[in-house]
């Protein structure tokens, strides 16, 4: 698979329409392609920019899955081009569910357990950026805000003492990420409707691995 069937400086050029000729499946592989580009003029103009912009159009709904899947597996790969633009892509993925909800499973992508790639370039505020804008759609109840935790939860519980795997590392700083974001908010959109009791939830699971936390 490559990317041949996109022509993605000509697509920055004309403002990014939307190839309709290509079915949105095909669209994600050839994303994905992109995405992973040595060349900035195909991975950085044209592939993210373009992705962002269909993402924030709606255009790529029935799709948001899958880009958040492949989004979520460049955590582990090894070229570093590959991985920046991991957590951006999931970021924009997570702000667009917010307006479709139950479209895509979201939370559970924070546990996922296969990869190697410990988070090392902030992936977790970009994160937690995210899923704070989830958390100011509105009509959420504040069971609907906090019971998403309960799959980080889950995942969490029977682990004991030994080396933190890197999922639950990346996990906790996610974690971490967001209870920063929820008791300081975001410049110019403050903070969402259930901070407090979504921060206090998070604050919980932390204390997994900080016992000494008061």
């Amino acid at each position: 698979m490559t990317a041949a069937l996109v022509d993605w400086p000509s697509l920055a050029a004309d403002r990014f329409p939307y190839p309709a000729h290509l079915p949105a499946s095909r669209l994600v592989d050839e994303l994905a392609v992109a995405l992973v580009s040595r060349d900035p003029g195909v991975r950085d103009d044209g592939a993210y920019a373009a992705a962002a912009h269909w993402i924030r159009e709606g255009r790529l709904d029935a799709v948001l899955e899958g880009l958040g899947d492949s989004a979520a597996g460049r955590f582990s790969q090894r070229e570093v081009q590959a991985r920046t633009f991991a957590p951006l892509i999931l970021s924009a993925v997570l702000t667009r569910a917010a307006a479709v909800p139950g479209r895509v499973s979201q939370e559970r992508r924070v546990t996922a357990s296969q990869t190697e790639y410990r988070y090392v370039q902030l992936e977790d505020a970009r994160l937690a950026r995210a899923l704070v804008r989830v958390l100011q759609g509105p009509g959420l109840t504040s069971g609907e805000a906090t019971g998403w935790l309960d799959v980080v939860a889950k995942a969490l519980d029977g682990g004991g003492p030994g080396p933190v795997p890197v999922w639950a590392f990346n996990t906790f700083a996610t974690l971490q990420s967001l209870h920063l974001h929820l008791t300081r908010g975001i410049a110019d959109e403050g903070l969402p409707p259930h901070a407090e009791a979504v921060a206090t939830r998070v604050a919980e699971l932390l204390r997994l691995p900080y016992y000494w936390l008061a």
